[in-house]
């Protein structure tokens, strides 16, 4: 008899691993054999083998619990490309990644580049449901600064795949090469990037280059994040300026045409503003940025820095 082939503790545990788990009622440690004594051979043969099998795949479950290792904390600071890069590099770091700014890339190169970090959505559908969608050349007249256009904007919701899922970006989009007609969502061009717009509860850490760390003077930051903010201070930072290639320009009025690589100061605010193109993207035309910098009336200090994009320059 099979019964006699194995000891009847090793038998009982398998039999009863293998009805209990497949829905038997009334077997227990007290009367397994007496079920074990009623079965045919067939029976306690087939009960034997999917026993085995069941308390093998328990502990085979066990010990990938056991050797799962806990979620790495994401420790978020500026990176080492961010605090070299020259402000005209148009680069920017939100969590942390660094990207391309100013209308060189489009939306189908940012995917590919960021799928495996990101989760992107337009209109509230998946990128790969909504990249066949059209986007309009459409210019429009929201500065009245010089003479270039303003190109409508899109944008693309951005949650992070890894750290703080709160930590969302957003990237602006527009279609940059097709005045005749409209161009699907992956071929529009990437403008520029900020905190997603729709999380005011939670700010994205952004960094500018030289490792300052972004924080509208609207807003408060509820985390402590490296930044290079700490260094300056109000009566210092026209020397820096001037030592990352700026020069001074008196008075508020001037054209995009000579807007370049120039910082205005107001003493009555305390603060600095520099402006700085990148190279000419693809579509011929040079992405011009904007950074602000406010420093405390009391301490000296740098508080806030803000930063945007203002236009193309032809």
């Amino acid at each position: 008899m099979k019964k006699r082939l194995i000891g009847m503790a090793v038998m009982t545990a398998m039999i009863l691993g293998c009805m209990t788990g497949c829905g038997e009622k009334g077997v227990t440690s007290d009367n397994a054999e007496d079920v074990i004594n009623s079965m045919s051979d067939e029976e306690l043969e087939s009960a034997i083998i999917n026993g085995a099998n069941k308390l093998d795949e328990e502990s085979s479950a066990a010990d990938e619990e056991e050797t799962t290792e806990a979620p790495t904390e994401v420790v978020y600071e500026p990176s080492q490309d961010i605090i070299d890069a020259d402000f005209s590099s148009l680069l920017i770091q939100l969590n942390n990644d660094v990207f391309q700014q100013g209308g060189y890339m489009t939306v189908a190169e940012l995917v590919e580049q960021y799928g495996d970090r990101y989760e992107f959505t337009y209109k509230d559908g998946t990128y790969e449901e909504r990249k066949d969608y059209l986007v309009e050349y459409n210019v429009g007249t929201r500065y009245t600064v010089g003479t270039q256009k303003w190109f409508e904007i899109y944008q693309i919701d951005m949650t992070p795949l890894y750290g703080d899922g709160r930590y969302g970006v957003t990237a602006y989009i527009a279609n940059l090469t097709s005045p005749g007609e409209k161009v699907t969502l992956d071929q529009a061009y990437v403008l520029y990037f900020s905190e997603c717009e729709n999380n005011r509860k939670k700010y994205t850490p952004v960094w500018t280059p030289n490792g300052f760390f972004v924080l509208d003077y609207k807003k408060s930051c509820e985390d402590e994040l490296n930044s290079e903010n700490g260094n300056y201070t109000a009566s210092n930072f026209a020397t820096f300026l001037e030592g990352q290639g700026f020069t001074f320009h008196e008075g508020f009025t001037f054209s995009y045409s000579e807007i370049n690589m120039k910082y205005t100061q107001n003493s009555n605010t305390n603060s600095f503003a520099i402006y700085f193109t990148g190279e000419p993207n693809s579509t011929g035309l040079k992405p011009l940025f904007k950074c602000s910098f406010l420093f405390n009336d009391d301490t000296d200090k740098l508080e806030y820095v803000y930063y945007e994009f203002v236009d193309f320059v032809e």
